[in-house]
Formats: structure tokens, C-alpha cells, sequence
């Protein structure tokens, strides 16, 4: 399946229910997808854990994950994005990772797993004044 043939609608409100936007739009697109490509405001490691699935379906179509993001880190997720280029695929901690089943509480062990493997680059944008 491509993302041409899936049901997407054309706005979603995530007022109401933001499960509807995970479920329907969200991991449906990631899973028929082998490139994302974010600008976020704010980036949390959780957020990993909320569309495990369509990530799961993006790694094995051999995707890839580019988010643009602020300074803005809490100091968990800052220690391994700093840490991401002295991390390697076959790191002991994360030998038995798979992106497939993580948990809530191995959001962390996602991130690292996705930098270390490739799977997800992040560049951190800094606001400047130009006046």
C-alpha cells in the first residue's frame, strides 16, 4: 500500500480526540512511508512511544526520520541526542532493543536505538533576532 491509496482526510481535529490523529492519519501514514520529515517546536522522546507502530512500519520499509527541532530538551532525551555520534548499533544496552515492541517506559532506549542505527536524524534550530 502507498500513501495515495490510504483514507486520509483533510483535517483532523485534535481538540476532540487526539487518538483519531495517532490512529488514522499518524501510523497509517508512517507504516506506507519510507521518509518523515518534521519541523517540531518542542521534541520529546515519549512522543516515540505514542506512534510506535507507524515508526516500527517506517523502519522496516528501511525508512528514515528527519526532525528539525528547538533547544528546548528535557535533560534525558539532551544526554543521548548529545551523546548520538559515540553510540553504535551493537551497544550492549541496546542489543536486545527491538523498535517493533517498545514499551512506555523505553522511550529512551527508542531514541538512542533510532540515532545509533541511523534511523533518525535531528538537527536543533536556534532562533535569531534580525532586528
Amino acid at each position: 500500500m502507498d500513501l495515495r491509496s490510504l483514507n486520509i482526510k483533510k483535517t483532523y481535529e485534535t481538540e476532540e480526540d487526539n487518538n483519531h490523529l495517532i490512529d488514522e492519519f499518524y501510523i497509517p501514514a508512517l507504516e506506507n512511508s519510507n521518509l518523515y520529515l518534521r519541523i517540531a517546536g518542542f521534541f520529546s522522546s515519549t512522543s516515540l512511544c505514542i506512534a510506535s507502530k507507524g515508526i516500527a512500519g517506517l523502519i522496516h520499509n528501511n525508512g528514515n526520520m528527519r526532525l528539525l527541532i528547538s533547544p528546548e530538551l528535557n535533560e534525558d532525551d539532551r544526554a543521548i541526542i548529545m551523546e548520538c555520534d559515540k553510540l553504535r548499533p551493537d551497544d550492549v544496552l541496546f542489543d536486545d532493543f527491538k523498535i517493533d515492541d517498545f514499551s512506555d517506559n523505553e522511550y529512551l532506549q527508542a531514541l538512542a536505538w533510532m540515532l545509533a542505527n541511523k534511523k533518525l536524524e535531528m538537527k536543533i534550530v536556534i532562533p535569531t533576532r534580525t532586528s
